[in-house]
């Protein structure tokens, strides 16, 4: 299972893939657009080494979540097509589906993992604001694909939650080159998350289990959906 796993994860990133999703191809040039944008806004601001150096702390912060987001919108949680033709028991569909949300995570995590430590070596980050934006990495890699649901509250309270972790991240780049005072940012920062993006992200988590277990038993959910609209007829 794990073999099929890793091939249908990195299958979504094909150019045929990415084409056919419109989120996807706005993630591709915007990540362009921000490796662009930090460049000329850095060359601009400051000259030499430090305008590379900022513009790389820049990047290695942002361009994490960009793939985030991008990874999400092209890998949703359910069966490939191919796969509802298969004979699986629930069991290994729980196995399956589950395995390959889990390694989604993982993978988005090494990517942001990764990112942080190239902040850490070539910018003034403290162990706090490596917290904070480990913890916008988490918030994001967990999301679902939401681009599909006909719930507006589910794609809004997902666009808040990715939206505030990108301008989090955003603000902790600021914070890493030492250019906002210290204390009032993180503390508009810290009560932002305790007061908006922790309980959305704890709302969020429930409508997570559910998708997931819809994926799994998608025969009961169709049939309960049939049956709801036989009776509204």
């Amino acid at each position: 299972m794990t073999k099929y796993i890793i091939r249908d994860f990195f299958s979504a990133f094909r150019i045929s893939s990415l084409r056919q999703n419109k989120a996807a191809r706005t993630c591709v040039y915007m990540t362009f657009y921000m490796i662009c944008l930090s460049l000329f806004v850095n060359r601009v601001w400051s000259g030499g080494l430090t305008a590379w150096r900022n513009a790389a702390v820049e990047n290695a912060l942002l361009l994490p979540m960009i793939f985030i987001y991008g990874s999400v919108m092209v890998h949703p949680v359910q069966l490939a097509k191919i796969m509802y033709l298969c004979p699986m028991s629930p069991k290994e569909r729980r196995t399956y589906i589950c395995g390959l949300y889990c390694f989604r995570i993982g993978v988005h995590m090494l990517a942001a993992i990764a990112g942080l430590c190239f902040v850490v070596a070539y910018s003034y980050c403290d162990m706090i604001s490596a917290i904070q934006i480990l913890i916008n990495y988490m918030l994001s890699a967990v999301l679902v694909n939401h681009m599909q649901e006909t719930d507006k509250k589910v794609m809004v309270i997902g666009e808040i939650i990715f939206v505030i972790a990108m301008l989090s991240n955003a603000m902790q780049f600021a914070i890493v080159l030492d250019i906002v005072p210290h204390p009032l940012v993180r503390w508009c920062l810290f009560w932002i998350f305790c007061f908006v993006q922790l309980p959305l992200e704890i709302w969020y988590v429930k409508y997570i289990r559910n998708v997931l277990r819809t994926a799994v038993y998608y025969e009961g959910s169709e049939l309960s959906r049939s049956s709801t609209e036989r009776y509204q007829i």
